[in-house]
């Protein structure tokens, strides 16, 4: 959404001051664009925002308001702090998705799902990928990864198959580690 306007808007900077026909690119009509483009973006943001204020203004009253009336139940308290939680994870998530989502964003990995997920796996063990949670993990991965063979990659399915034990990914990722070290021994090219 923001991320794929703000990109958007980028583009166009770069390709107006890219466009060198011997005059400067720079007019009236180019800076309007261009300013109107930000201006727009800023509203929706605001109104964004707004929204979202709303939202925890009435979420602060609703707990001010339960909190001094509280059960002593434990179940009914569980129960409580469990809905406080998935109104915070899922408030930062929609945060998360407006700022930084962008649908057309692709990598594609030439490996199976497993595969990807031993990869992960050893790099999260060794220190390489440090992570409190596989969460932003199996975010990043759903959202924006794909393999040749599927062209999205599942959030449960990704949590379910991470722990999964699989010769053959072993096997695979192991011949493009051995890959890699070749390549690094032969010395990367230049550029």
């Amino acid at each position: 959404m923001v991320s794929k306007q703000l990109d958007r808007i980028s583009r166009e900077i770069e390709r107006v001051w890219d466009t060198d026909r011997g005059a400067i690119p720079w007019d009236e009509t180019t800076l309007r664009r261009l300013n109107d483009g930000l201006s727009d973006l800023i509203a929706e943001t605001d109104s964004q925002l707004e929204e979202w204020q709303l939202e925890v203004d009435a979420r602060q009253e609703l707990q001010q308001r339960i909190l001094c009336a509280l059960p002593e139940a434990e179940r009914m308290k569980r129960l409580w702090w469990n809905e406080q939680h998935a109104f915070y994870a899922d408030l930062v998530e929609r945060m998360d998705r407006h700022f930084n989502y962008d649908e057309s964003a692709s990598v594609t990995f030439s490996m199976t799902t497993l595969e990807v997920l031993f990869l992960v796996r050893l790099l999260i063990e060794e220190g390489v990928i440090q992570t409190e949670t596989l969460r932003p993990v199996f975010r990043y991965l759903s959202r924006y990864g794909h393999t040749e063979r599927h062209s999205k990659l599942s959030y449960d399915s990704l949590k379910k198959r991470y722990s999964l034990r699989h010769e053959g990914s072993r096997k695979k990722v192991k011949q493009i580690l051995m890959n890699l070290i070749r390549r690094i021994d032969q010395g990367l090219p230049r550029g």
